[in-house]
């Protein structure tokens, strides 16, 4: 039977490390398929993909030189191999490799949540929320340097419920505002925005999920480094964590071709021309089935093809051209009203 530290302990990180590399490899699958289909994306946008797959390789490769020492340069010394969190400085500062991971996924949606509710409180809230989070981080790495684990348990149940709080209430808020856009936009594409809120939940579930059972398991015990099966819960999913945070927002951004196309019956998103007749023939044949006139019936197709624009605008979630969903609120007439005053056919 295999004695506690080693299945506890050492076994805690080899499932881990697993999970990184396993999850590591749906980020690069992700990353690909962002790169082959988004090619038109905006520098920014560009920049933030290419420093998540950054950070995410070199978390791996932390993840992988711990297991290699463990498994290989202390195979035949277990307390000094179970000991890595406490005495070599690639495994202390993993705390704040998590975080800062987690923090700048974050910032990428606080982005989103600002350009759907164009409101600087909300964000601005959450993003301090965050930033005592990703200090928190820092600061356990600090007490595991000292070898204060009793401390440093305290401290990353403070850092690890921030992070949930604030993912929570970051989820919660960008739900929010989005249903108060769904009431206010054309008939034809509330879907597209019903598909934003459902995925907003689908893609914070998994991270939102792993930090909870995270900070429950790392909350049972006495504090200290005492082989248990609650400790080999918080060493996989605090390894776990960080890239299921960056499968969340490549999720996201390579859901919108997805959505648009779903939503909008066209083949390709990018393709507005074809969008556009699509919109004319429906508005078209709608039109002189309720007698109306050929000439009503073209600005009523021209108008929902400048709503659908707009939510492509939303669809590009961040540093997209245009000023997102708010658009649909910024004029004086209804989302069912041309300047004109002619109103849609419902």
């Amino acid at each position: 039977m295999a004695i506690p530290v080693v299945t506890f302990i050492l076994g805690g990180w080899l499932i881990g490390v697993l999970a990184d590399v396993f999850l590591q490899g749906v980020v690069v699958s992700q990353l690909a398929h962002y790169f082959s289909l988004y090619r038109k994306d905006k520098w920014q946008l560009k920049g933030f993909v290419l420093g998540l797959a950054l950070l995410t390789t070199l978390k791996s490769v932390q993840s992988i030189g711990l297991l290699w020492n463990q498994s290989i340069v202390y195979a035949l010394d277990l307390d000094r191999a179970a000991g890595l969190f406490s005495e070599q400085w690639y495994a202390q500062i993993n705390v704040s490799t998590v975080a800062l991971i987690a923090f700048y996924v974050q910032v990428f949606f606080l982005q989103r949540l600002y350009s759907v509710s164009g409101k600087i409180w909300p964000t601005a809230a959450i993003f301090t929320l965050f930033v005592f989070g990703l200090i928190s981080g820092f600061i356990c790495t600090v007490y595991s340097f000292q070898n204060k684990s009793v401390t440093l348990q305290k401290w990353l149940a403070v850092h690890l419920s921030t992070v949930l709080i604030g993912d929570l209430l970051l989820c919660g808020s960008t739900v929010y505002f989005l249903l108060q856009h769904s009431r206010k936009v054309l008939p034809q594409t509330v879907g597209m925005l019903n598909a934003i809120i459902r995925l907003t939940f689908q893609s914070a579930a998994p991270a939102a999920l792993c930090a909870l059972i995270n900070l429950i398991v790392t909350q049972i015990g006495n504090g200290d480094l005492t082989p248990s099966a609650s400790k080999f819960v918080a060493i996989a999913c605090n390894e776990a964590l960080p890239k299921l945070f960056a499968i969340s927002a490549l999720w996201t951004l390579n859901s919108r071709k997805r959505i648009q196309v779903h939503t909008s019956g066209t083949e390709s998103t990018s393709d507005h021309t074809s969008a556009k007749r699509t919109a004319r023939r429906t508005w078209w044949n709608g039109a002189f089935s309720d007698g109306n006139s050929a000439n009503q019936c073209d600005s009523n197709s021209e108008l929902m093809f400048r709503h659908f624009n707009r939510l492509t605008s939303l669809m590009n979630l961040t540093w997209s051209q245009g000023k997102g969903p708010q658009d649909f609120t910024s004029s004086s007439t209804t989302p069912f009203e041309d300047k004109e005053g002619v109103r849609f056919a419902e």
